[in-house]
């Protein structure tokens, strides 16, 4: 026997370190090409990009299409992203930039709606910029990202209060780029841009409503803004609809139960010293037996000062707030509020902006307005049949 340095006998040993033997390591599965779809489909590989691609240009018959899809769901292909963004100079990508913080349900909901929409579509999201305090910042980043043809289009999700020349200052950049752009959730209509906003008015409307069935008249509304002609789109209707709503009940809308917050953030305090100001105001003709607050957080703030001030709710005070944020059913007692559409509003906007990438949308901008609906909880009277209609809406 020759060892040959050990080497010959090394071999005979482990005879599968050097390709002898059995090999039971998996071997590397080929990869499924258009090739072999088109094979299977018996089609041309242009037929099947196109179908792949979802290319509505090419005259292709509904038979065909699901030839192919068939074709390609029994061999498994996974078409590349790349390759796509090549052939069709597009990144299938969306951008998102929002003003609110990454935790704050006013993000999560919308792009919940997203996200679902865009997974079908076979888009994908970038986050540009969240809870940014410089819009123009934030668009300059998008701008970037759409040049480098990294995002094919920009969804913002803004603020109501956001400050109205630094977002115009942003719009203008990302308009001299024409980059496709939908807005959510605007606080001031802009006339040649999709957006996509809840019923405001309606909020209003069936917040106060709902107060008056219950039997009240005397009902107070806490909004922002010290100047009532500058508010935003979301507070001039959820004020017009608190206004109306009263009207129709025969109720003089009155101007000492208006409570106009300083223009800054929405916090708890704020909600606490405003009913303060109600409970307190020698010049009004009584105290209000109910508010409606512009958000959840401020309507917190007047559930804590009606505690501190020993009174009940709702025997002594009803509230309605309106969003209905993540922890309101749990407050005590649970707070009845207006919900907006949020995961739609966000679902709308995809649907909105993947239409304007792909040059299928009308010629005109879209606005598009969603309904709210009314939770019905303790704090104002409580319904159970609302809230399990709320739950299978959700």
């Amino acid at each position: 026997m020759t060892l040959c340095n050990g080497k010959e006998n090394h071999k005979k040993t482990h005879p599968e370190r050097f390709g002898g033997g059995d090999d039971s390591r998996p071997k590397s599965k080929r990869r499924i090409t258009s090739f072999d779809v088109a094979k299977e489909a018996g089609v041309s590989r242009s037929t099947v990009s196109a179908v792949i691609n979802k290319n509505t240009k090419v005259g292709i018959s509904e038979s065909t299409t699901q030839k192919v899809l068939s074709a390609a769901a029994r061999l498994g292909y996974i078409p590349k992203l790349a390759a796509r963004s090549i052939s069709s100079h597009r990144s299938y990508a969306i951008g998102l930039i929002s003003c609110w913080q990454s935790n704050s349900y006013m993000l999560t909901r919308p792009l919940r709606g997203m996200m679902q929409y865009l997974r079908q579509e076979e888009y994908s999201l970038t986050l540009c910029d969240l809870g940014s305090a410089d819009m123009t910042k934030s668009a300059a980043i998008a701008v970037k990202y759409f040049l480098e043809g990294r995002i094919d289009g920009l969804i913002i999700i803004l603020r109501t209060n956001a400050p109205e020349e630094e977002v115009a200052s942003a719009l203008d950049l990302l308009r001299r780029e024409n980059m496709p752009l939908v807005l959510v959730n605007t606080a001031v209509e802009e006339p040649d841009i999709d957006e996509v906003n809840c019923d405001n008015l309606h909020a209003g409307y069936i917040a106060t409503k709902h107060l008056i069935s219950c039997g009240h008249r005397d009902i107070a509304f806490i909004y922002r803004r010290q100047n009532a002609e500058n508010c935003s789109l979301a507070e001039e209707g959820r004020y017009r609809g608190y206004i109306k709503a009263l009207e129709e009940a025969g109720i003089e809308p009155p101007e000492d139960y208006v409570v106009r917050l300083p223009d800054q953030e929405f916090d708890v305090k704020q909600g606490s010293d405003a009913l303060h100001y109600l409970m307190n105001n020698d010049g009004a003709r009584r105290r209000p037996s109910a508010v409606y607050t512009l958000n959840d957080t401020v309507a917190l703030g007047v559930i804590y000062a009606a505690a501190k001030a020993g009174l009940h709710l709702p025997e002594d005070l009803a509230i309605v707030g309106n969003d209905d944020m993540e922890g309101s059913r749990l407050l005590c007692p649970a707070l009845t509020s207006v919900a907006q559409p949020l995961q739609q509003m966000g679902e709308e906007a995809a649907r909105l902006l993947k239409q304007r990438i792909e040059g299928t949308g009308p010629d005109h901008p879209v606005k598009l307005t969603l309904p709210c609906h009314l939770v019905i909880r303790e704090s104002c009277g409580w319904s159970g049949q609302a809230e399990v209609e709320r739950e299978e809406q959700s």
